[in-house]
């Protein structure tokens, strides 16, 4: 189970995220790796593959929890997994006024990424309020154009909140996805 006091309570004290199981019998019986099941795991940020690496991480709170799709721990190693993890395919498309088109994004991760709140911060583009990109496959995301009036090749930036990235309970990560848009009317 995810207990959300106890997540806040390690963030309070400064404590290391960790996540496990007490588990007495064979993980078969509990999961089901052929449907996508998986025991928690920590993942711990060392150097290197020493035990002194791994111990200087432990104590510098240098880790993640993984539990049913979820990633917990701190912002900046929750950042960093994103931001390695998803690349546009597609670097820039064009918008002809409320035109549409599309971005074509790549998760190389093991995990889902849910992402909700959709918004394009300058309001040119319309796009999806919820989009999931899928574990090692690539997601094709659609915008519209708002407005006839932009004109030229710009960078949109269109901010989401990604729900199993958390920071805290109840806390997606917030990401921001930097979209190249050519606005040039059509010749």
């Amino acid at each position: 189970s995810y207990y959300p006091e106890v997540h806040q309570w390690a963030i309070d004290k400064n404590l290391t995220i960790f996540s496990n199981s007490d588990s007495h019998q064979p993980m078969a019986h509990d999961y089901e790796p052929s449907k996508g099941e998986f025991r928690p795991y920590t993942l711990v940020f060392a150097e290197e593959r020493t035990p002194e690496s791994i111990k200087e991480a432990l104590l510098d709170r240098r880790t993640a929890g993984v539990f049913q799709g979820k990633l917990i721990g701190d912002s900046r190693f929750l950042e960093a997994i994103f931001k390695e993890s998803v690349s546009m395919e597609v670097a820039s498309v064009s918008i002809k006024g409320q035109g549409g088109a599309g971005f074509q994004i790549h998760n190389s991760s093991d995990i889902d990424f849910e992402m909700v709140s959709g918004e394009c911060q300058d309001g040119s583009l319309r796009v999806p309020e919820k989009v999931t990109l899928f574990a090692g496959k690539t997601v094709f995301l659609q915008a519209r154009g708002t407005s006839d009036t932009m004109a030229g090749l710009k960078t949109v930036p269109v901010s989401y909140e990604v729900k199993n990235l958390m920071p805290g309970p109840g806390e997606g990560l917030p990401v921001t996805l930097e979209l190249e848009v050519d606005f040039s009317p059509a010749e």
